[in-house]
């Protein structure tokens, strides 16, 4: 797995005058990348069940997700400063959310397209473009392979098998054995582990 380590990717997500559509793309990938979560979690992040603290964003996700058992209670995202200054994703969401305000009108969905809400097809098209521009074969790897990708990072890292589960919303180790423990080619969070892989 290859999205934390392609350098061209690299240099397209740092580029600074980003349009609209490229720090949508960004601000995608990243947050897929340091939450562990399903593209279904991220669609549903409103701007009225987030708490902005001096450390980042907590994010509620109050409905009930496809893949999570009646009674299950959602993980909230808890999203920090990452300790290096690129790529970060506080930084991001906040240009995220500065440059689409007057766009906004009464969405409150945290994805927004240039002049209505964002679909969740339209979400996972943004994931593809970002992999398709980083040099990887969307026919090998979809954009739920991000998921993948990001708890195997966590774990390369030696983040605690405990905070894995619970920032990618398992009960148990099972399905994250099975399905989610994927080669890649100590950190103090889950963002931190899975952006510092080199």
């Amino acid at each position: 797995m290859n999205y934390l380590r392609s350098r061209d990717a690299q240099k397209q997500l740092a580029r600074t005058s980003l349009s609209l559509k490229d720090l949508s793309f960004k601000f995608r990938m990243l947050l897929l990348l340091v939450s562990g979560q399903r593209g279904q979690a991220i669609h549903m992040l409103d701007l009225n069940d987030m708490i902005v603290s001096d450390n980042g964003f907590t994010f509620v996700i109050v409905n009930h997700l496809e893949q999570s058992r009646p009674v299950y209670q959602n993980p909230q995202l808890k999203l920090v400063p990452f300790e290096d200054s690129s790529p970060c994703f506080v930084t991001t969401c906040k240009k995220y959310l500065k440059r689409t305000k007057s766009l906004r009108g009464n969405q409150s969905k945290l994805f927004i397209s240039y002049v209505k809400e964002v679909s969740r097809d339209t979400l996972t098209r943004w994931v593809s473009q970002v992999m398709i521009q980083a040099g990887l074969d969307v026919s090998e790897c979809s954009p739920h392979s991000t998921r993948a990708a990001s708890v195997s990072a966590a774990n390369r890292a030696s983040l605690n098998l405990d905070d894995i589960l619970k920032t990618a919303g398992w009960s148990s180790e099972c399905c994250f054995e099975k399905y989610y423990n994927k080669p890649i080619v100590a950190a103090s969070s889950f963002a931190n582990a899975v952006l510092s892989i080199k």
